[in-house]
């Protein structure tokens, strides 16, 4: 099958444009795009999420900032 290739980054656009995602990136997309989430709080929830597989405990935590929010991640 030929098709034409497209480059990571349009393929990543179209991704997003046809939600044909993680529903959770999705989400995240959406907190990022409407403003609702700066990229700091991204950043941590990223981390959390990336450490402990759990949407829940990743948008609790990635409300602490600097030093606490590695405390935090330190007693998890």
């Amino acid at each position: 099958m030929a098709y034409d290739k497209l480059s990571i980054q349009d393929f990543g656009q179209g991704l997003l444009h046809s939600n044909d995602l993680d529903p959770v990136y999705v989400a995240l997309y959406g907190l990022i795009n409407n403003h609702r989430w700066d990229k700091d709080q991204l950043k941590r929830w990223l981390v959390a999420y990336w450490c402990f597989y759990n949407c829940g405990f990743a948008s609790y935590i990635s409300e602490f900032i600097g030093e606490q929010f590695w405390e935090e991640m330190w007693i998890a």
